[in-house]
């Protein structure tokens, strides 16, 4: 049976739920599913100057 990083099942489970843009502000902690998101290539990702501008995007202006 093949192995998967919980990372990868995590964007999987992302995939499913039917996510097709994610808000963020990268930094170490969170750099593992930055390259999980990058490496599947199905879930665009908009960078936030801030983790509020992160909070608000969905709410104002995000790509539907």
């Amino acid at each position: 049976m093949a192995k998967m990083r919980a990372i990868d099942a995590a964007v999987r489970i992302l995939e499913k739920e039917g996510v097709v843009c994610a808000f963020g502000v990268p930094g170490a902690a969170i750099n593992p599913l930055y390259s999980a998101l990058k490496r599947r290539g199905s879930i665009n990702h908009i960078l936030a100057r801030h983790v509020e501008g992160a909070f608000d995007q969905p709410h104002f202006g995000a790509p539907r």
